[in-house]
């Protein structure tokens, strides 16, 4: 019987459960693309109460699956409402559609507004230094005015009065280049606490703006594609105006009165309708398509009066005289009570 060696029985062990991992791996599908694409609007129909809006995105897809991704749709569309068609040079498979709110993005230069917003705190503090400095000066002399002219001399004496114009002359300059120094740093202040308000907007992250709506797409080969996405808005309306304008006859012509129907069209949906096709309904969308609930109303059937039956027995609604099964006639009435 010949021996066997362990170490290679374990290293045709590691090799074996090598071979099962990769495996399926390698037979996992490659996740469908992202492709970019921006769309513009083609036409809108304005409803008394809402708008479709149907918007046209042209783009080049590659062989294979792939996902849409446009990130331009209005904030303000119902999502149940989307719906695309297309056509392209190959055979083209729409599959799933869906809108989702874009996350936040930070912004890009990050680090830098970061430097800048620090350098300008640091600006800040020196100045708040000197406006610190100045209200001291500024206080000094206030303290110097209030004990003069007592000790305004070398040795504590009394001075004329003309030295004593000079000291509060002395005195008034100083404060006014304190106040004056104050003011112009506190004003340096004020810009740059605007500025650090600007560059904190700025470092925040942005709402979305706009709905990104995803495409599942399948392509046969590449191919140019164009897709045209309709979907509902409630925040758009219209109105109609009517001029009327009245002729009131010479001997030639006879009086008459024109009545010229216009449209008032008001949209909050933050999107450019200009340039599109424009068209009104009188259709309420809000309402839907859907047919009126039926709502069942029964009535009773009450026979003739057989020989030997009971005349007071009421018969309930929808209920069937038991008579009427032995040939007795029965009558439609609005108290239901057997004859």
């Amino acid at each position: 019987m010949q021996e066997r060696d362990p170490m290679r029985l374990i290293a045709n062990c590691l090799v074996t459960t090598g071979l099962v991992l990769v495996t399926p791996l390698a037979a996992l599908p490659a996740r469908a693309a992202d492709v970019d694409a921006s769309s513009t609007v083609d036409a809108v129909t304005v409803y008394p109460d809402g708008a479709s809006v149907t918007r046209v995105i042209t783009l080049d897809l590659p062989s294979g699956d792939s996902t849409l991704v446009a990130r331009d749709f209005p904030l303000s569309l119902d999502p149940s409402s989307l719906r695309v068609e297309g056509e392209a040079g190959s055979k083209l498979t729409i599959g799933s559609i869906d809108a989702r709110r874009p996350r936040a993005a930070p912004p890009v230069d990050l680090p830098e507004l970061d430097k800048r917003i620090e350098a300008l705190k640091d600006e800040r503090a020196n100045l708040q230094g000197a406006i610190d400095a100045a209200k001291a000066r500024r206080q000094f002399a206030a303290r110097f005015a209030e004990a003069a002219p007592v000790g305004i001399g070398d040795k504590g004496e009394a001075r004329p009065i003309s030295e004593w114009r000079a000291a509060f002359a002395a005195v008034a300059e100083e404060i006014a280049t304190a106040d004056t120094a104050i003011r112009e740093t506190e004003r340096k202040q004020r810009d740059i606490d605007r500025e650090i308000a600007r560059l904190e907007h700025d470092r925040a992250a942005k709402p979305p703006s706009k709905l990104e709506v995803r495409i599942d797409l399948a392509a046969a080969a590449a191919t140019k594609a164009t897709l045209r996405v309709t979907y509902s808005v409630r925040n758009a309306r219209w109105a109609p105006i009517y001029d009327a304008r009245l002729e009131t006859g010479a001997k030639d012509r006879k009086p008459s009165l024109e009545l010229v129907r216009r449209a008032e069209i008001t949209q909050s949906t933050g999107e450019d309708w200009s340039n599109v096709a424009l068209g009104v309904s009188t259709v309420r969308i809000a309402r839907g398509g859907s047919a009126p609930e039926l709502k069942f109303a029964g009535r009773a059937i009450s026979p003739a009066a057989a020989p030997g039956a009971d005349a007071g027995r009421r018969v309930g609604v929808g209920e069937a005289c038991a008579d009427a099964a032995h040939g007795a006639r029965c009558k439609v009435r609005r108290r239901d009570r057997c004859a």
